[in-house]
């Protein structure tokens, strides 16, 4: 009886375990697209239900920012079913707008996809990319003292230039 019972609750715990790990969101990853640095993880949803989620990406109606984020990302956040980047097997999925019943999407499989009609359906789901974060890439401040050094190589460069 005890070894059962010892069976069973390993049973219980491999599932349990196993069965989280589809959950599990991957991420966060940064990357740098137009000059706007964007902190994104992918989540497994669909699309009914979370609109607003969806419709809140800074990518959504932009087919050119969500293919730019696609192209930036590759296999860095899994694939669509939330395993491993495997070649052929597409990536995380970019939701960037609805046509008719499905989501439009780009995404990843050795090469940039664009599947603007006839993909996933609104009620299916896959994992998708989500931005958490979105900044604009810090310019570095050139300190009081590099400003006057920089001004005295522009000065010395015109005296010169005069000289000649």
């Amino acid at each position: 009886m005890r070894s059962i019972f010892h069976a069973f609750r390993g049973l219980l715990l491999a599932t349990l375990f196993f069965g989280a790990q589809g959950a599990i969101a991957a991420g966060p990853i940064q990357v740098t697209v137009g000059g706007k640095v964007y902190v994104l993880t992918s989540e497994g949803y669909t699309y009914t239900g979370n609109e607003a989620l969806f419709q809140a990406q800074p990518w959504w109606g932009n087919p050119a920012l969500a293919a730019s984020i696609t192209n930036a990302v590759q296999y860095q956040l899994e694939d669509y079913d939330g395993d491993p980047g495997v070649p052929d097997v597409p990536s995380a999925l970019v939701g960037y707008g609805i046509s008719g019943s499905d989501v439009s999407i780009t995404y990843w499989d050795g090469t940039f996809q664009d599947c603007p009609s006839g993909c996933p359906d609104v009620a299916d789901f896959y994992y998708y990319i989500f931005a958490t974060e979105v900044r604009p890439v810090a310019v570095p401040a050139l300190p009081l003292g590099g400003l006057l050094i920089l001004a005295g190589l522009v000065g010395v460069a015109g005296l010169r230039r005069l000289r000649r």
